[in-house]
């Protein structure tokens, strides 16, 4: 075997149109992912008026990048305006909820990439 052919292959660029993603489809939730050694990166798009309850996130920090429409990520109560364009930086330990205030809103959301979930015997999730 050649010293070509005995390394490992270059890792590949990801390549996505995020506009033409999140308008292939109207169903709300995730409309394109990726996942990578490092990262986690997820597309959701959400109709006017569907929200994303408040949570607390207490492992990783999350930035929202607007694709399209408008909506509302509120931050330990404080209300940020998102749209196509405009990102927030949501540390890790803060409470956020996210809300459409258009027709539709996409955002894209990435972080760096969680352990994994495992189920215990009572069904509550606990880091894997």
């Amino acid at each position: 075997m050649s010293e070509a052919e005995s390394q490992p292959a270059a890792p590949q660029p990801v390549w996505v149109n995020l506009l033409e993603a999140c308008r292939a489809t109207e169903h709300s939730g995730p409309q394109w992912a990726h996942e990578c050694e490092d990262l986690d990166m997820t597309l959701l798009s959400w109709k006017g008026g569907r929200c994303i309850e408040a949570h607390l996130n207490t492992e990783v920090d999350v930035f929202v990048i607007g694709v399209e429409g408008t909506g509302v990520v509120t931050v330990n109560g404080q209300s940020h305006k998102i749209q196509s364009g405009v990102a927030l930086l949501i540390p890790k330990g803060s409470e956020r909820a996210v809300e459409s205030t258009s027709e539709r809103f996409s955002y894209l959301s990435v972080h760096r990439r969680r352990r994994g979930i495992v189920l215990s015997l009572n069904g509550r999730p606990r880091p894997g």
